[in-house]
């Protein structure tokens, strides 16, 4: 054939395929496989993963995967005890401003680890037809049955104290505190999706709207009536379980 190997093709090293890489498959890479990227799976990016997007994973979580299960819309940490509860709060009794203090919670249901790299969160879009939209831009792995918190702020000693694991522009997102949605979304479609409103849901400043325990699937938490306000403090005194489990709805 012309070239200095032991095969019969035209390329210079020694298996029968056309290419000058050392493995036996058709592509020019030098993997197993008959894709023409540099890594051992089937598609054609260069990710160890086979979906066929190159910032991979999350392309792969099903519809229910992941579950919106608790939201601060609107936090507070009160200077001033009780005062924050009475339903004639003033805001000037709260000390961490939505823009700073805003989160909310997902859990996997989806019964193995899931990588969120390529997520997209993001609400409805209004009457002129924007919407706001954030997405998960690195490799992120949430364990079966783990929880993950999203939030506007990672420094807890401003945000209220909560841990956040993926901390996002407010300005490219915020949750609206009388009514809002958060849409989890991939390649595929909607993974979970929570439009809450004042009426419907908890809505009470400082404590968060938490997904009942009883009711832990993308399905039930479309309804308020399966939320409720949670009962725990955490940080500087706001009620959530921000990354655990919820407390029981009463």
């Amino acid at each position: 054939d012309g070239d200095t190997d032991s095969d019969a093709d035209g390329d210079a090293d020694g298996d029968a395929d056309g290419d000058a890489d050392g493995d036996a498959d058709g592509d020019a890479d030098g993997d197993a496989d008959g894709d023409a990227d540099g890594d051992a799976d089937g598609d054609a990016d260069a990710d160890a993963d086979s979906d066929p997007s190159g910032d991979g994973a999350a392309d792969l979580i099903a519809v229910g995967g992941l579950v919106i299960s608790e939201i601060q819309k609107n936090p507070c940490v009160c200077d001033g005890a009780d005062l924050c509860w009475d339903e004639d709060y003033d805001n000037g009794e709260c000390t961490v401003d939505d823009t700073l203090g805003e989160w909310f919670e997902l859990y996997n249901a989806s019964g193995m680890e899931v990588n969120l790299n390529g997520l997209v969160i993001k609400d409805a879009p209004a009457t002129d037809g924007t919407f706001q939209q954030v997405s998960v831009s690195a490799e992120f792995l949430v364990p079966a049955e783990g929880y993950v918190v999203f939030g506007t702020n990672e420094d807890s000693a401003t945000n209220g104290g909560v841990t956040v694991d993926w901390a996002y522009s407010h300005d490219s997102f915020s949750l609206g505190n009388d009514s809002d949605e958060i849409i989890l979304g991939n390649a595929g479609g909607v993974i979970d999706e929570v439009a809450y409103t004042s009426a419907d849901f908890p809505n009470t400043k400082g404590k968060s709207l938490s997904l009942s325990t009883a009711t832990m699937s993308a399905a039930d938490n479309d309804s308020g009536a399966n939320w409720c306000e949670s009962s725990s403090a955490y940080g500087g005194g706001d009620l959530g379980t921000p990354g655990a489990a919820n407390d029981p709805c009463q």
